[in-house]
């Protein structure tokens, strides 16, 4: 009896401690949540270490910044540097803190605008600005290249040459020899040591004529003024494109630029062991035995014999067709998937579409000299994207003192922070003037004219101009369909080569809509649009179902769904609407919109050049580049 007594006094004694840490365990949550839930989620907080007045620069110096982000009720996952409006330093990730450590090297002397953005997982930024001065540089010959870093102080000499005067450097532009094809006159690299003013371009791609390996069709810069058939054109079959090929005319490897690598199984250096080789001392394809390809009109190094598209430039693997998204570029590198050797992570030309060691955006710039490691950019903006400062308005800066902020923080339903006349949920676009038909969102965000080229890259703001043209107009053009001067019969209206520039009323022509690219901020979980052409009974959803694929820093796959084709007069109006939306990582919340982009082109616009436009909406921006073609982009 006194055992069973015993038994139950234990019981009893486990069950209440068992009770107790219950207790102490609700307690615990209960306190944790009251504290979060009682926490003000507010912008991320800004600390500035480098500059501090009254610091200063020198022009040609570096400058380091040095910054940090810290969370404030959220953590933080965005930290950008902004000089004077453009992107010069990222950083991104999800932490309590995100530091900021960036080199910057003036170029012009004056007062320049730092900027500070930080963003938390809520979508919520803070901006801060400041202004910095830069001096002079100290320059004793005042040959332009700082004495810090002048290899010939006392004596006057171009910066190519680090200041030095070569002796065989006649115009003195710091060129010599095969890189300079204008000795006696002074140039830049680009155009090989020649003015570019006296640098044809027939093709008017931006790329001059002695640059460019498609000088008669245009194309871009980063495929040497190729167009995307560039990718399909290969005279000697050897799988390397002729704009890649250092030996377009002798079959080799694709890892020595397209030259033959002789071995002692393969004395013509064709890749194809002479045991299966028939022509075993002339570099020729495996497609073709071996040997040279001698009948092939559409150049795609696939013999007529054996090319089941003889007249259509196609891949071997396909017996010279082109198969279906043969021109596809999953990860927007540039370097056409079928001959990615990466084709899911972005990687420069040079390294077959696959990143460096030590290079995550892929951009060929190292991370440990990339201000921004995570977004690709080129080389002379220290690694970043040309981008701009899209938050012009947002005016709370509560970097060291929290509690003195904007009183329309406090109250932003009744206050119009951009001047446009429109408050609260009006107001998509609440820190840019827009347009009440746009919910108080721009027409053309960042693009004053409305001509497809972003303001930070368009040399001519305020008038409509081509891409290839840098945003200008030409002046023998005024119409932009190509034609100039006195060979366009109709000056003041655009219209086709073969009528004499005039246009066509009653001509129907197929236009299409190519959606090469999609840039969001990179906070979503997923993302979706719509493409609309007015009078179509249909629109185009992107993608087909469910979300598009994240391709990191912002930028989302797009698939070979990005097209739409529809019929036009030739002088009509083509116009296209997209829509699109964002999804939080929460799957509780809805999809939030990111505004719209509409746009209207006429005939000189349809000429397959690449165009921006950007989208602003309630909650966040959206930018795609397009083109749009005469009977197609393909």
């Amino acid at each position: 009896m006194q055992s069973n007594k015993g038994k139950v006094g234990f019981l009893k004694i486990l069950i209440i401690g068992l009770l107790g840490v219950l207790l102490i365990a609700v307690f615990f949550v209960a306190y944790r949540y009251l504290k979060v839930a009682g926490q003000k989620v507010s912008s991320p907080a800004i600390e500035i270490i480098l500059p501090q007045p009254p610091d200063s620069g020198t022009v040609q110096q570096p400058f380091n910044i040095k910054a940090i982000a810290r969370e404030r009720g959220d953590l933080v996952t965005s930290f950008q540097f902004y000089v004077n409006g453009f992107l010069a330093g990222s950083q991104t990730g999800s932490a309590d803190f995100i530091p900021g450590n960036w080199n910057w090297t003036p170029t012009k002397e004056g007062v320049h605008t730092f900027s500070f953005l930080a963003t938390n997982q809520s979508g919520i930024m803070n901006l801060f600005s400041m202004d910095f001065p830069v001096l002079p540089m100290a320059d004793a010959d005042s040959d332009g290249v700082a004495d810090a870093s002048d290899a010939c102080p006392s004596e006057e000499g171009p910066a190519l040459s680090s200041g030095c005067l070569l002796p065989d450097d006649i115009d003195r532009d710091g060129l010599t020899g095969s890189a300079d094809v204008c000795p006696e006159e002074p140039g830049i690299v680009e155009t090989k040591g020649c003015p570019s003013p006296d640098l044809p371009d027939s093709d008017r791609d931006g790329v001059p004529d002695p640059s460019d390996s498609c000088p008669g069709t245009p194309g871009l810069l980063e495929w040497d003024g190729c167009p995307p058939e560039a990718w399909v054109t290969d005279l000697d079959g050897d799988v390397t494109p002729d704009f890649m090929d250092t030996c377009p005319e002798s079959t080799g490897s694709i890892e020595a630029s397209g030259c033959p690598v002789t071995l002692p199984s393969d004395r013509d250096g064709d890749g194809v062991n002479d045991i299966e080789d028939r022509c075993i001392d002339e570099p020729g394809p495996a497609s073709n035995g071996g040997c040279p390809v001698t009948e092939d009109r559409d150049g795609d190094g696939v013999p007529d014999s054996t090319d089941l598209c003889p007249d259509l430039a196609g891949l071997a693997s396909y017996n010279g067709c082109r198969p279906e998204g043969w021109d596809s570029d999953e990860d927007a590198d540039g370097v056409m998937d079928y001959l990615d050797r990466c084709f899911s992570e972005p990687g420069p030309i040079e390294n077959f579409g696959c990143p460096y060691p030590g290079d995550r955006d892929g951009d060929g710039i190292l991370d440990e000299e990339d201000n921004c490691p995570a977004l690709p950019g080129p080389a002379d903006n220290n690694g970043c994207p040309r981008l701009v400062l899209f938050v012009p308005g947002l005016s709370i800066q509560d970097v060291i003192f929290p509690g003195l902020t904007d009183p329309c923080a406090l109250h932003d339903e009744s206050c119009d922070f951009d001047g446009d006349g429109l408050t609260g949920d009006a107001d998509d676009c609440p820190y840019q003037a827009g347009m009440v038909e746009y919910r108080g969102c721009p027409a053309f965000p960042n693009d004053q004219d409305g001509d497809g080229i972003s303001d930070a890259y368009d040399e001519c703001v305020t008038e409509l101009g081509d891409p290839i043209m840098n945003g200008c107009p030409v002046a023998a053009d005024p119409d932009r369909d190509t034609i100039l001067g006195d060979m366009d019969d109709c000056p003041d209206q655009a219209g086709p080569p073969e009528n004499h520039g005039c246009p066509r009323s009653g001509r129907i022509t197929n236009v299409e809509l190519h959606i090469v690219a999609l840039i969001t901020d990179p906070v979503w979980a997923g993302v979706y649009c719509y493409a609309q052409i007015p009078g179509q009974p249909t629109m185009l959803r992107l993608p087909e179902r469910d979300w598009l694929f994240d391709r990191g820093s912002g930028a989302w796959n797009l698939g070979s769904r990005n097209r739409v084709t529809f019929a036009m007069r030739e002088n009509g109006q083509a116009s296209f609407k997209v829509f699109c939306w964002g999804q939080p990582w929460s799957a509780s919340e809805f999809s939030r919109t990111l505004g719209e982009v509409i746009r209207t082109h006429r005939f000189e616009d349809w000429d397959g050049q690449i165009r921006a436009a950007r989208g602003v909406g309630a909650g966040g921006w959206f930018e795609i580049h397009y083109r749009m073609c005469r009977n197609s982009c393909r």
